[in-house]
């Protein structure tokens, strides 16, 4: 009974550990999701500005 149970417990950290983990990587994916849209944005401004002149 108590092996089950520390393994139990053992999967419920990795568990916690792997939420963790994954919401570093989606706040990192987001940052450079960011980074990414606020270059597309300048360059559709600087273009559409080309074309107005």
């Amino acid at each position: 009974m108590t092996r089950e149970g520390r393994t139990w417990e053992g999967e419920n950290l990795m568990i916690r550990r792997g939420r963790k983990l994954m919401k570093a990587v989606a706040v990192e994916k987001e940052k450079a999701m960011g980074i990414v849209l606020s270059v597309d944005y300048r360059v559709t401004v600087s273009l559409n500005a080309q074309r107005k002149r």
